[in-house]
């Protein structure tokens, strides 16, 4: 008789069932120790599953992160099953992570999210060598085609696109409509006129299919939470849209000319006929680059100035003094300019409180820890994924006098508009948004512009919901709203 026989005869079943349990929870506990000493502070973990009934209990990350920070203060270590994950939730834990660790806090994790989707192509989901290679080729590509520098070309893009928005919305004559809809297709617009160089009119099917299938991955696409069906739903849609670029790249190859850089589309053409750099700058990676920028470069700005609008109805004396100013310094028929920010201080610092409160990204895209390191004296093991809690440094009550109020006189001293280092809503150190600065140009053009010309308020008897929804994004609930042209009355 064996001895593990003898044991069973002994003890019984159930009593060994007990003994088991034990033993395997004694080992997680001794092998997590070893192997995770100094971490920052937290709840404390379940084994195996970690804190994921945290999740349940609050199904937003960035209101559970917000919680947890209030009880654990400024870097805390949350567990999503066995996965050791590190929140930063203030500026000096940001900056000290990454700024002076960015170069090994800067991976991306590795997923099944990812890799289905993108392949770790691109420069969302890259990291290493290639995505500093294709950062590098993104953002000189970006400045010749005019973002980060004074370009009057894509300023007169943005205006010119800004002027169909305002006609759109003049045609409704004060009637409810969704405006989220249309900053939706003006905004990619403006993407599509960098990536395949050319704008669709508003009513086209292909255009508006094309859109509802990018509300529909910015919803969804993230960890992968939902059903199967609505994940096998999101893999379709990401299909189906990088079938339409590389439409947008056939029909480009007629007419493509080296010796002419029209937009992205023929970058991508250039990289394929190029034999010099196929390490980093290979067809697939300048390919998911292309499809990085037209997903993101539409969803952030149109999310932004949704919020815009949505605040606008619940303040109408800050519209009235927005209008006022916009109204003295500009003739009706002049679309502002970026160029034009020092002449509008109070519209400026209405853009950066609604950036500020709307919060569309309130926790930044993963890190990962490529190496161990420190930050806040804590230790980071290698391979924690780490979080940038922006909501919490958006509305940290020891910086923000009263944050939870929409107040655009907090940027404001002297008559002139102040910087806050608490405000970072396109991130922080080397994985700052790629797109910022044709961001911030979209935002103070159509939101000033809009300013300008339109009074916007809910229909009769409508409730404002502030809440949002978290997807890939921090999204308005859908709600409709009237625009008064106030040229036309």
């Amino acid at each position: 008789m064996s001895i593990l026989s003898s044991i069973h005869e002994t003890l019984g079943i159930p009593t060994m069932l007990i003994f088991t349990t034990v033993f395997l929870l004694s080992l997680w506990i001794v092998t997590r120790r070893q192997k995770y000493s100094n971490l920052p502070p937290g709840p404390r973990p379940l084994p195996f599953i970690g804190n994921l009934l945290l999740l349940i209990k609050t199904p937003s990350t960035y209101k559970l992160f917000h919680e947890l920070a209030q009880q654990y203060g400024g870097i805390f270590t949350i567990w999503f099953g066995s996965q050791c994950t590190i929140v930063l939730s203030n500026v000096d834990t940001l900056r000290e992570a990454f700024v002076k660790n960015g170069e090994v806090l800067g991976g991306r994790p590795r997923g099944k999210t990812s890799e289905e989707l993108t392949g770790y192509n691109g420069i969302t989901a890259n990291d290493g060598e290639s995505w500093r290679v294709l950062r590098k080729f993104s953002l000189l590509s970006l400045r010749n085609f005019g973002v980060g520098k004074n370009s009057m070309e894509l300023e007169t893009r943005i205006q010119d696109e800004t002027k169909w928005l305002q006609t759109e919305i003049s045609g409704y004559k004060g009637e409810p409509f969704d405006i989220a809809e249309l900053f939706n297709k003006a905004v990619s617009n403006v993407i599509c006129s960098i990536c395949f160089g050319e704008r669709f009119d508003y009513n086209d099917g292909t255009f508006k299919k094309l859109l509802h299938m990018l509300d529909f991955f910015f919803a969804h696409g993230g960890p992968r939470t939902g059903s199967r069906k609505m994940w096998k739903q999101v893999v379709e849609n990401d299909r189906a849209i990088k079938r339409f670029v590389k439409e947008k790249i056939e029909e480009h190859r007629k007419t493509y000319s080296g010796d002419t850089i029209r937009d992205f589309v023929d970058l991508y053409i250039q990289a394929e006929e190029n034999e010099e750099d196929k390490t980093h700058l290979t067809e697939e990676n300048v390919f998911q680059l292309i499809v990085d920028l037209f997903e993101a470069g539409t969803e952030t700005t149109k999310t932004s100035l949704t919020w815009g609008v949505l605040h606008m109805t619940q303040h109408p004396h800050i519209q009235d003094k927005c209008h006022k100013e916009l109204e003295i310094v500009f003739d009706k028929d002049h679309i502002p300019s970026a160029g034009d920010r020092l002449k509008m201080p109070y519209t400026e610092a209405t853009v950066y409180e609604l950036q500020r409160c709307a919060n569309i990204a309130p926790v930044t895209i993963p890190h990962r820890a490529q190496e161990a390191t420190s930050v806040g004296g804590y230790i980071i093991p290698a391979e924690a994924m780490i979080f940038g809690n922006l909501f919490s440094v958006h509305m940290d009550k020891e910086y923000w006098e009263n944050p939870s109020a929409f107040n655009p006189d907090r940027w404001i001293k002297n008559g002139m508009v102040i910087k806050h280092e608490n405000f970072m809503p396109f991130g922080i150190g080397r994985r700052i948004c790629l797109g910022k600065d044709l961001a911030k140009m979209e935002l103070i053009i159509m939101f000033s512009a809009l300013m300008q010309r339109f009074s916007f308020k809910l229909p009769d008897g409508a409730v404002a919901d502030m809440e949002g929804v978290q997807g890939m994004t921090l999204t308005p609930k859908p709600f409709k709203v009237c625009a008064i042209d106030k040229y036309l009355s």
